[in-house]
């Protein structure tokens, strides 16, 4: 139904009635189904923005873009691709490889392949109730109004932009420059995701994709219902804890949980591994941390993401929630803002979990430093790539 709507709307060139305009953005289906003061919050609802680091998108909006090429399909729940699944589709001999050069280029067929895996799936999870899902609006799920609950433009990325006041790194990543003489040069890029509004009411995000390329500086996909009920603060940090544990895992890539090659991942799993010999733990903190991994179900990622909650939340207003291992790994790993390293280094416990950042950040700066006096003595021209990279290091 949704794509019937879809491409008659699409083919109409938009002007079709607002009810269909307000059923492809957010799941209206009928006034009999809404209250009057929920149909006069759809029809007054601004989409307007002024403008932001994240590019946020309403499924209308999004699917558009697939339509028109203009963006790439995202994966399926089995963390598979298009062009995976057209592979796939070849072993299992379901289509020949002339058919799959054609639907390598076949719009309508990628529009399906959204709808039918990232759309489908992801809609009833983010649903208020998934064990009772309704793919449409109406009034009994609407717990507040629907004109405060509205996730605008605008209410993202100040929220997003709360978060990077506090955990300045969290959409940096490593990468190589390749021109002429800096040909081999690291640096540091900062890449925002693109947010998904899913035509729902609900409660929760999704972090889908930590990147939507096979390019490590492509943007993550964030998801979340278009009407949210839950606090926007506290959900945008555990997608952003989830998306640091996600992208360092495919950084890292074979070596993610190798403790002799040091990264978020590895530490903290290896931290995990043998936390039960671990002196700097009481028995008190191995008892609490034991009950955390059997309420994530040992999934690791999870266990992290309940330590990121706190680290961003609490510790870094001076809070001493964290134990001494997972907190010299966040300090290590995911660093306050300077101003905020600071304030909380005064206690001496979080001085010494911030020892090893401060001493590497006190390298890679004395590091630009001496290059920066070279290049500009020989007259070289630096990339602003690489300007950024110093101030990465230096300003936070």
């Amino acid at each position: 139904m949704y794509k019937k709507v879809f491409m008659r709307d699409y083919k109409s060139g938009g002007n079709s009635p607002k009810a269909v305009d307000c059923f492809l953005r957010y799941g209206f289906l009928s006034e009999k189904l809404i209250s009057e003061d929920m149909a006069r919050d759809l029809l007054t609802i601004d989409r307007s923005s002024s403008g932001g680091e994240c590019a946020v998108y309403d499924i209308k909006e999004w699917l558009t873009l697939i339509y028109e090429g203009e963006k790439e399909p995202s994966k399926s729940e089995f963390d598979e691709d298009y062009a995976e699944h057209l592979r796939e589709m070849v072993k299992t001999n379901q289509i020949t490889k002339e058919e799959q050069k054609q639907l390598e280029h076949d719009q309508e067929a990628k529009f399906d392949y959204e709808l039918q895996n990232m759309f489908k799936s992801n809609h009833r999870l983010l649903f208020s109730q998934p064990s009772a899902f309704v793919p449409f609006l109406f009034t009994d799920v609407c717990v507040n109004a629907l004109s405060t609950s509205f996730l605008s433009p605008d209410k993202l990325n100040l929220t997003v932009q709360k978060l990077r006041q506090i955990d300045f790194s969290v959409f940096y990543r490593e990468g190589i420059y390749g021109e002429g003489q800096f040909a081999k040069e690291y640096i540091q890029e900062e890449v925002y995701p693109d947010i998904i509004l899913m035509p729902c009411y609900g409660n929760k995000g999704q972090m889908w994709q930590e990147l939507s390329g096979r390019r490590k500086n492509t943007p993550a996909r964030f998801l979340l219902p278009v009407f949210m009920e839950s606090d926007l603060e506290s959900e945008v940090v555990k997608l952003m804890g989830r998306f640091r544990w996600e992208l360092c895992r495919t950084m890292q890539g074979a070596a993610w949980n190798n403790i002799q090659v040091k990264s978020l991942t590895s530490e903290y799993s290896d931290f995990l591994q043998f936390y039960r010999k671990n002196r700097d733990l009481s028995d008190d903190k191995k008892q609490k941390l034991k009950m955390q991994i059997q309420k994530c179900r040992n999934n690791t990622r999870d266990v992290f993401v309940v330590d990121y909650e706190k680290w961003v939340k609490h510790e870094s207003k001076g809070g001493l929630l964290l134990n001494k291992p997972v907190r010299e790994i966040m300090a290590t790993y995911c660093p306050f803002r300077e101003e905020i390293r600071q304030k909380v280094s005064e206690q001496p416990m979080f001085q010494a979990a911030m020892a090893k950042y401060v001493r590497e950040k006190t390298k890679k700066v004395k590091e630009y430093d001496l290059k920066f006096r070279v290049w500009e003595k020989d007259g070289v021209e630096i990339p602003p790539e690489i300007v950024e990279t110093r101030r990465f290091y230096t300003d936070f």
